[in-house]
Formats: structure tokens, sequence, C-alpha cells
């Protein structure tokens, strides 16, 4: 929905952090303005209840390519990709959430206590940056140095310092509206934006003049009893030897009625003023202090919770025996089923009957094996032991020398499903057998006998081995001669295999 330009004044006024900014006193907000954002806590909510589960569900809440970005709480925590992030925040990073939930149209702040491995206790604040696949990233500041003990460093030592007193000169050029005094802290082109309704003021003169007007009583936010007042700024340090302070965290609140509250970021340039600062409201305050009725819309919007991975339908691959459904896919695990599937059709052999392919690594059918196959009304769904996130494409497939084995690549988990999906519909019952009998199995599928004594299993993996940009049999099949494999695919397809290592090893 539109901010209207009556929302936009009043939110800019709560930016200031004014008592005079209150466009409604505390209790007479309206239902709508007590709902507003509500699916925002909602979501961050079912998030934070999802760290506690060892399965897959706080990889719901993450893009498949999310980073986080926790390289304050020391050099390795560093995530990029949905399953590495989850398990970052599972093992290592999981604090306990305190105070308010501060909101931006595209981001969401936290504040928690978090316990270091070392037994070391910090506050922490965390901006999460939410689009519609889920959060993007996470980055991570540190509050009071003091907290680290003997181990903390100069420049860590240097930016609680210099973070204490930024905070100290900003409430005072706030609370007096100095003109001189914001010179010393603000680019002469420096912004000051409103997170939340993008109102902003540019330069020096937008910004004394805002200061001016609003005037209010400032106040660090008094922390409660699981952090200390000392962790209410928030440092973040560049990522060099000499850790250049580059932006300040602080939590600030206002005069009554509305005792405002926001969490505020101050970026520093090179020059080490400010030349970008954004403010982000407390829901509770905006929906105090703020007339609702219009908005403003943001990433909660319409978001319900995610569905299971297994469910989250990605993509629509259409092939030649019908349209095939992608489920929790990516831009390369889509481009890879496309790949298995044109495959089977540069061998000369008709598409497998595939109904959906979905990535899900934390399916339980996954605890031994890495693929699973499975026929119900006249096609196969397939289920690929992956997250979309770690996926790679045949070309990044590890490297071979000639025909020598090799570890298997992700296409061929995915063919090898596949090949079981076209056995079901283009192998019959003599064929099984003789396949069986060549390769020296004992049953075509009896769940008793082991992999390799299956011929269902030598099936699936002679025509991904076939159909394979490389000649990579399965471990389990004890190295079987190429000479093999090429009679197996023969008997079962009728042509020869694209792979070109036909002879032995």
């Amino acid at each position: 929905m539109r901010t209207t330009r009556g929302v936009v004044a009043a939110l800019l006024a709560l930016a200031v952090l004014g008592g005079a900014g209150c466009a409604q006193p505390p209790g007479d907000g309206t239902d709508q303005a007590r709902e507003w954002a509500a699916s925002a806590e909602t979501w961050l909510g079912a998030y934070r209840a999802a760290l506690g589960d060892r399965g897959g569900a706080p990889a719901l809440f993450y893009a498949v390519d999310a980073v986080d970005d926790a390289t304050m709480l020391g050099g390795r925590y560093l995530a990029e990709g949905r399953v590495a992030v989850a398990e970052l925040e599972q093992d290592v990073l999981r604090d306990v959430p305190t105070g308010p939930l501060y909101l931006g149209t595209g981001s969401a702040v936290r504040v928690g206590a978090w316990t270091s491995p070392d037994g070391h206790r910090l506050g922490t604040l965390t901006r999460l940056e939410i689009d519609t696949p889920g959060i993007v990233r996470l980055t991570r500041y540190v509050g009071a140095w003091s907290t680290w003990g003997a181990g903390v460093t100069l420049p860590q030592q240097n930016a609680g310092t210099t973070a204490t007193t930024l905070a100290e000169d900003y409430l005072t050029a706030w609370r007096t509206g100095d003109r001189t005094l914001l010179g010393t802290l603000y680019d002469p082109d420096a912004t000051v934006t409103d997170r939340l309704t993008g109102a902003a003021a540019r330069g020096l003169d937008a910004i004394s003049t805002l200061a001016d007007e609003g005037r209010p009583t400032l106040s660090l936010l008094t922390a409660d009893d699981t952090l200390d007042r000392a962790a209410m700024v928030f440092t973040l340090l560049e990522p060099t030897r000499h850790g250049r302070l580059t932006e300040v965290w602080l939590l600030v609140t206002g005069a009554p009625p509305c005792a405002d509250q926001m969490a505020v970021a101050l970026h520093l340039g090179s020059r080490g003023v400010i030349d970008a600062e954004q403010r982000f409201p407390a829901v509770g305050a905006a929906r105090r202090c703020t007339t609702l009725a219009d908005g403003p819309d943001g990433w909660w919007t319409d978001r319900d919770l995610p569905v299971p991975l297994g469910e989250r339908v990605t993509g629509v691959l259409a092939t030649d025996a019908g349209p095939v459904q992608l489920r929790n896919g990516s831009a390369t695990a889509d481009a890879l089923v496309a790949w298995a599937f044109g495959r089977f059709r540069e061998a000369g052999l008709t598409a497998p009957q595939v109904s959906t392919v979905a990535f899900d690594p934390y399916d339980q059918r996954c605890s031994d094996a890495t693929g699973h196959a499975e026929w119900n009304d006249g096609a196969t769904t397939i289920l690929v032991c992956l997250d979309a996130s770690q996926v790679r494409s045949p070309a990044e497939a590890p490297a071979h020398t000639g025909c020598s084995p090799g570890t298997t690549s992700d296409a061929h988990v995915l063919l090898h499903e596949l090949g079981h999906a076209w056995v079901a519909t283009h192998v019959d019952t003599p064929t099984r057998t003789a396949l069986t009998a060549l390769v020296g199995a004992q049953t075509w599928a009896a769940p008793s006998s082991p992999w390799r004594l299956r011929g269902s299993e030598w099936a699936a993996e002679v025509l991904a081995w076939g159909l394979d940009e490389v000649a990579v049999p399965a471990g389990w099949m004890d190295g079987p001669s190429n000479e093999l494999l090429t009679d197996a695919f023969a008997l079962l397809t009728g042509v020869a295999p694209l792979t070109t290592c036909t002879g032995d090893l």
C-alpha cells in the first residue's frame, strides 16, 4: 500500500525522537495500528524457535545464497550459503534475545546476549536483511569491549573508546541542535534516513534543521539484566589488520509520553565522520506514536511462514514426458535438472516420467542415501539429498584423470535417481532378469540385499555412468570394468553410452 504524506511526516517526527512527534498518545491507537507488522513478529518468532530444531527448519527462513557475517565475534565466524548459515546459527551463534524488535522495510534489528566458546559474555546486535526468498544477510555487531576480558586487541579497545565518545557527542548534538557539533560529527553531504518510511534529510543544513525541530531529551536505552549498559553501543571494524571503525549502532530512547525507541546506525567514512545515518524504529514505539492506518508496508507484508523444503515449488521444467515440478531449487539446481533430462535426449532415449524433483537434505530418507526415487500414480517422485545452495553444476564436478574413477558428482547423483525413473517404464521383466545375471547381482530389488547385489541399483548406476560426462561408477560397485558397464548400458537401452570411457580402466 502507498504511504501517505501524513504518515511520512509522522514517522519522520518519530525518527527525530521528539516528544512533539507523537501523532497520538499511548493507548489511543486503533486496532489496525496495534496489529501493524504483527506478521513480522510472528515470522521472526518462528525463526527463533526453528533454531532449536536439529533438522532443516532454520534453513527455511534463509535465501539460498544467504550470508552470515559474524567476523566481529572472531575471524572464523563467516558462513555463506543457506546450510552453512543455519549450522553456524544453531551450533555457535545462538544468542538470547532481549529488548524490542526494530524494523526497516527491508530489514530487522535485534539485540541479544551471546556467550563465546571461551566463556566471554557479549552483547550483540544483529541486522537481518530480508527479501522475498527470506533472510539474505545477517551482520553482527559487538557491544562493550570490556566483556572480552584479557584477550581484547588494541583495535578493539580503540573501537570501544571511539564508539562511546561518538555516542556521547551524538546524543549531545541532537539534544541541543548545536550546529557546530553536528558539523564535526557529520560529513557535509551526509544523509539521515528513516528505514521505515524512506524519508531522508540530505546535507548538513537539512540535518541541522531536523535536529533543531526536534530538540528531544535523548538517552541510551536502559538495558535489562541480560546486558550491561555499555552494550547499548555496538561496533563493527573494517576487516583489516588495523581494524578501522566503520559502523557504530546506538539504542536510544526519547521522552514521554511516547518514549520513542530507535536503533540508530552510524556509518563512518574514510575521514572518521558520519556519512550516513539510518534509523530503525522499535515496533512498539511505532505503534504507540504513529498513525499507521495506511502503512507502511515492508518485507513482512503478506508473508506467510515458510513451507517445508521438500514442498516449496520453485519452478516447472517442460520435458517430452510432461512437466516436472521443481521443489526447493535454485538457478544452479534447476539448470542441473534441465541438463540431466537433456542427456537422455542426446542419447536418443525418451525422457523418464517424473512428476517432481525435490532438493532436501533434511528428509528422513536421506539418513542412508544420497537420493530416493519412488514410483507412484504413473510417475516417479525424486528426492535429491542436497541443499540447492550447495549444488554444483556439471562444469564444477570434481576433476578426473582420463577414465579413472573419482568422487561422485551432484550431476551423477541426479542421473542415478532419474535412471530409476527411466527403468520403471522402459525396462521389462526379461531385461531386468538378464541384467541381474550379467552384473552378478542376487536379486532385482530385495531390500534385504546389499545395494551392490541389487540389479535395480546396478541399472540406475549404469544409466548414470553412460549418460554422465565423466566415468564415475559409485564406490559400492567395487570397480566394474567399463566393458561390463558398456554391455549393461546397451542391454538396458539398445544404444551406445554417451561417455567415451567404454574400454577397461
